[in-house]
């Protein structure tokens, strides 16, 4: 057989196998009632499953809390996740046993290197995935499959595995507090690993979650320990107000997706925005940038709501006595509509993939004097749009936030070193930072929209690259402004303690 002929083969042998494992064939048959609603809100049968799935989460995560008993539990997050990614995915669900089967053995033959063969097992799978798939244009076209979900899936075998491998090859005091924290010193039993993988439908759209939170929240340790009397508090009131917010994004993004007859995405390339003037294609811009947020929105406030309802999004109590909530936390819109700073969005947006990327990327990577910077940061955020999908316009986008985040380094230090205490700590001064991190980043972002380099490289020269001018300036300047004094110095690592924009702050970050 020639070269080409195997390609050929391959090629045929990797369609096949798409369609055998495509969300086509489900024992659940499509229903009147889905028909007629996926037909009025102009999704497929499989966008408006998706949807549901996420909602279904809600009551179905409630339902663990009528389970004190351990293994009960696992059953029950493990049969109800199931069934949530069944829903919507159907047969592609059996996607996930290959990697999971493949980094348990590692897990159980290799524990000194198990972390390190999760790497290579997950990921390139994960690519494969990407590539036959076509994950990112399918996904806008309306098309869903399981990548995502194996998206999910590969952050929390890999965090597993290093985890268990961290137990083995590290003495105590080499490890960091968080390392030392969620260290797994014990097999998890099969029904553990796979309670883990699928709990609660979290692998719809994440967040992820660290075995060891996950399994105390299981056992009922921790702050979920109940035994010397005092109760988890009531999730019903902060479980109803986040699936309120949800539902409230989903409507927002159907309502102004069409708000011109077509997707958001699709505006940047019609006639209507090519002949308007400069401003108002960068508005336009920007506008389709935060339009297309209001769907991950959606689905990481109805996570977010079933993980309350389930309980393990539950924090700790208040020196008030109150209880916080925000463990599963995946996006602050908030914080993300008045960031003032590019290291703010990895705060504010995606949170949990962050703090994977933080932990067990950019800390673990080799560093200079034991301390990430540029490199270490370029290097995460490559892992990241690889982990994305295999398409320029993840690469573009991700690439450009490792100069955003360093330029907004240089603008605190502009602030300490050009302006007036008065001005730089005004509301018109933060107003104008806001301003500007929002439009900057609304309009890195088109890439990661269209996915595809020509039409992305047009969207970029279509506004002159300001923004990229702009940080690209910002870093010249850095180049030659003076260090700011001590005490400013100081007052930056109090107030910016990420040092790549990475994953929630913590006390015990050491």
């Amino acid at each position: 057989m020639t070269t080409g002929g195997f390609f050929t083969l391959l090629g045929h042998a990797s369609s096949h196998l798409k369609e055998l494992l495509s969300p086509k064939h489900n024992l659940i048959y499509d229903m009147s009632w889905e028909i007629q609603i996926a037909a009025s809100a102009g999704f497929s049968i499989s966008q408006l499953r998706f949807a549901l799935a996420f909602l279904f989460s809600v009551p179905l995560g409630a339902g663990i809390r009528l389970f004190r008993n351990k293994t009960a539990r696992h059953l029950y997050a493990l049969v109800t996740g199931v069934l949530l990614v069944y829903y919507p995915f159907g047969d592609s669900i059996i996607q996930a046993f290959p990697p999971a089967i493949l980094t348990y053995l590692a897990i159980l033959v290799a524990p000194r290197r198990c972390g390190s063969l999760a790497w290579f097992i997950n990921f390139p799978y994960l690519i494969w995935l990407h590539v036959v798939n076509a994950s990112g244009a399918s996904w806008n076209e309306g098309q869903i499959d399981f990548t995502g979900c194996d998206m999910v899936l590969v952050l929390k075998l890999i965090a597993l595995a290093v985890c268990y491998q961290d137990s083995y090859t590290k003495k105590p005091e080499a490890l960091s507090a968080y390392q030392a924290e969620h260290k797994v010193s014990r097999l998890p039993s099969p029904l553990e690993y796979l309670s883990y993988i699928f709990s609660l439908g979290t692998l719809l759209g994440g967040p992820f979650i660290e075995y060891t939170e996950y399994s105390d929240f299981i056992s009922c340790k921790g702050v979920w320990d109940t035994s010397s009397g005092k109760k988890l508090p009531n999730p019903l009131l902060p479980a109803t107000f986040l699936a309120i917010q949800a539902i409230f994004f989903l409507v927002a993004h159907v309502a102004l997706d069409s708000l011109w007859g077509v997707n958001a995405h699709a505006l940047l390339h019609i006639p209507f925005y090519a002949n308007q003037p400069l401003m108002v294609r960068w508005f336009l811009a920007s506008l389709c940038g935060m339009i297309y947020q209001l769907k991950y929105y959606y689905a990481w406030k109805l996570t977010e709501a079933a993980l309350t309802a389930a309980g393990i999004n539950f924090l700790k109590w208040s020196e008030l006595g109150r209880p916080v909530w925000g463990r599963c936390s995946n996006a602050s819109v908030v914080g993300m509509m008045f960031a003032d700073s590019g290291r703010m969005i990895p705060l504010n947006w995606n949170i949990q993939t962050g703090n994977f990327l933080r932990r067990y990327v950019y800390e673990r990577l080799p560093a200079r004097k034991g301390k990430p910077g540029f490199v270490q940061l370029l290097v995460t955020q490559v892992v990241s749009a690889i982990w994305h999908g295999l398409y320029a316009g993840y690469l573009m986008f991700f690439v450009s936030t490792v100069f955003f985040i360093q330029a907004s380094t240089v603008v605190f230090k502009a602030e300490q070193v050009l302006l007036p205490a008065w001005l730089r700590k005004s509301w018109l001064w933060w107003g104008v930072k806001v301003l500007y991190t929002a439009i900057t980043v609304n309009h890195i972002v088109l890439p990661f929209v269209v996915l595809d380099f020509p039409r992305a490289w047009a969207i970029w020269k279509d506004v002159h690259f300001v923004p990229h001018i702009v940080i690209f300036s910002l870093l010249a300047l850095g180049q030659v402004l003076p260090k700011p004094k001590r005490s400013s110095t100081k007052q930056h690592s109090r107030e910016h303690t990420q040092e790549n924009g990475h994953g929630q702050s913590s006390k015990k970050d050491s």
